[in-house]
């Protein structure tokens, strides 16, 4: 019987394009600066290809054929600083997630097992919905990151509760669905239909492209999921799934 809910924050909650799209232009930036013979599409199609290869920080390793350690660590630790002074304008809630919380939350306890800074929690109690997470447990403060089992066996401890009696939902397959299922968790694998129309206003076609990208990606790995695995199309549709659930 499903007791718990445990929900990734990026590509759940918040919409995370800007700001991935954000952090890999400063990057991208400082290579064509270096290598004018690139263009910005070459270095997405390098990017997506470091993701199909494994790489769990494309971007890095993207950045680490054409630039110095030193020069890849500067460039890190001015882009960090500057999402990290405006967190909540670079992740903005996807549609329907609010709401989807707080219908879940009358019905399951609540967590939160994600990568991300402990500035998220700002933005999630901007939009209401941290009071509803009973456990949150976030990389940077836990000192695992995911896909390290330990980070979601630390969130069903804190639960206590066996993997069995709860949900995991994210949106991708290595980070958030295959640790979660070792551990015994029913997962459910958010799949997105394509780019958020008033993102794509705000960036123009190079974040079109770069978001074309990303969706292409996910499309690919939900085609080598588990078949236990439960796929949804937003957190809205989560309802639904939980009605057919123990």
């Amino acid at each position: 019987m499903i007791r718990w809910v445990f929900l990734d924050i990026g590509g759940v909650i918040l919409d995370e394009d800007v700001l991935t799209y954000h952090v890999f232009t400063r990057h991208a930036e400082a290579i064509l600066e270096k290598h004018p013979g690139l263009t910005l599409l070459d270095l997405i199609m390098e990017r997506e290809a470091a993701v199909r290869g494994g790489a769990l920080w494309p971007v890095f390793e993207m950045a680490s054929r054409y630039l110095d350690e030193e020069h890849v660590a500067r460039i890190w630790e001015d882009t960090d600083r500057e999402v990290r002074s405006r967190y909540a304008d670079f992740l903005p809630p996807l549609a329907g997630s609010v709401a989807a919380i707080r219908d879940l939350a009358s019905r399951y306890q609540l967590g939160l097992i994600a990568n991300q800074p402990a500035e998220v929690r700002g933005t999630l109690d901007e939009l209401g919905v941290l009071r509803y997470f009973i456990v949150v447990c976030l990389s940077e403060e836990v000192g695992f990151t995911k896909p390290d089992r330990r980070i979601f066996q630390i969130a069903l401890d804190r639960a206590g509760i066996p993997g069995t009696e709860a949900l995991m939902v994210g949106d991708r397959i290595r980070h958030d669905i295959a640790p979660a299922s070792q551990l015994g968790m029913a997962t459910a694998l958010i799949l997105r239909n394509g780019p958020r129309d008033d993102a794509i206003s705000r960036a123009g076609s190079d974040f079109s492209a770069y978001q074309a990208s990303l969706r292409r990606r996910e499309a690919e790995e939900s085609l080598v999921s588990d078949s236990g695995t439960n796929k949804i199309e937003s957190l809205e549709r989560l309802t639904c799934l939980l009605k057919g659930l123990p």
